[in-house]
């Protein structure tokens, strides 16, 4: 495809760029990256195009001052105050308590937004945002999740992938892990933290404005941008089209891990009735809502898993509900051979509500078969 921006790169990579034409160049490099997730191919100018938007970018961030580095583990309790103090954007949702804490109002979807934003950038370099309605995602949870990979795959991975440095600290053979991210959503959270990391991401989803979001904010990461490849599903009838299908390419790398979020809530009146008015992490209905719920979207993954257990180490979701592990345990027992099953419970930052890592691979059993005939 050629380039529609013109000559928008020249113009923004300039050491006194301003925020408008940052915006610009943002916004220029979101179309692109959106059209490539939706399928169209860059030429040599469009790719030049692309390049030169990131170099923009990138630049520009540069001006900001260095985010504290944070190693990979639990992420502890944030500073709200001191968060607010270095974004503006949390300010004005930080009040301070009788006892002279900084607090946040949970319920108040704008204030969660403009934590998850503020909290990204210090803790990890990321820039973030989603438009207002949109999945806000809890950072603690995320990143837990991302570390029970990290674990998984130090116990089976591809052959050469390794998960103890990026993709510039490690020198060949080895190489970092590629993991599919299935309902990439807007915030594109998994995507961004894994190339924090590192690790390259594919991001999957069926939604346009998703896609669109997602695209946004790779824009606003020129760094972490070009570990990450969104691709499109076709329909969100993932009954009728399938989902990992999707996912993957001729040529890609084995990938390591599927990571999922799937929609929570069997119904729109199912989500109504048992929203939590202490807080306000948003979700359009693409995100939140499907028919037979988490049981029915894990499901699909299931059964889609075994033609695709040669390309994929490690399949994975977050369940909110501890009553589906033992429909979806009960599902992956019946497959022949069954592979083997992990469940993680997480509680991020010691909190009281629980989430479920269900895991399941077939490599584990080949990888023991292989020692077993070695020896």
């Amino acid at each position: 495809m050629s380039d529609s921006s013109g000559g928008a790169p020249a113009q923004c990579a300039t050491a006194d760029v301003a925020d408008a034409a940052d915006a610009a160049c943002e916004a220029a490099l979101a179309d692109l990256e959106l059209e490539v997730a939706l399928g169209a191919v860059l030429d040599a100018d469009g790719a030049a195009a692309r390049d030169g938007l990131r170099a923009a970018v990138a630049e520009a961030r540069e001006r900001r001052p260095p985010p504290v580095a944070r190693a990979w583990g639990g992420l502890g309790r944030p500073d709200f105050g001191a968060l607010a103090a270095a974004d503006p954007r949390l300010k004005p949702y930080v009040a301070i308590d009788s006892q002279g804490r900084a607090r946040i109002d949970f319920s108040d979807g704008a204030a969660t937004r403009a934590l998850v934003a503020a909290l990204l950038r210090a803790a990890f370099a990321v820039e973030w945002w989603v438009p207002a309605g949109a999945l806000v995602p809890p950072v603690p949870s995320r990143v837990e999740y991302l570390d029970v990979v990290a674990r998984l795959l130090a116990q089976v991975a591809p052959e050469g992938v390794s998960v103890g440095g990026g993709a510039e600290t490690l020198a060949p053979p080895f190489s970092p892990p590629t993991i599919l991210d299935v309902g990439v959503g807007a915030n594109a959270i998994y995507c961004l933290l894994a190339a924090a990391r590192g690790w390259r991401a594919v991001g999957l989803d069926a939604a346009r404005a998703a896609l669109a979001g997602a695209a946004a904010n790779l824009s606003r990461n020129p760094a972490l941008a070009p570990r990450i490849t969104l691709r499109a599903c076709p329909s969100p009838d993932f009954a009728a089209v399938g989902i990992l299908p999707h996912g993957l390419r001729a040529g890609d790398p084995v990938v390591a891990a599927c990571v999922c979020n799937p929609p929570f809530f069997e119904s729109a009146s199912a989500r109504a009735a048992t929203a939590r008015a202490s807080s306000d992490y948003g979700g359009t209905p693409a995100e939140t809502v499907c028919v037979g719920g988490e049981v029915a979207f894990v499901g699909r993954l299931v059964e889609e898993s075994e033609e695709f257990k040669e390309k994929i180490v490690w399949f994975s979701a977050m369940l909110g509900r501890k009553a589906s592990l033992s429909t979806l345990k009960r599902s992956l027992a019946a497959l022949d051979p069954a592979p083997s099953i992990r469940v993680v419970e997480m509680r991020a930052g010691g909190g009281r509500t629980a989430r479920w890592v269900l895991a399941w691979t077939w490599w584990a059993r080949a990888a023991r078969r292989r020692t077993h005939e070695a020896t």
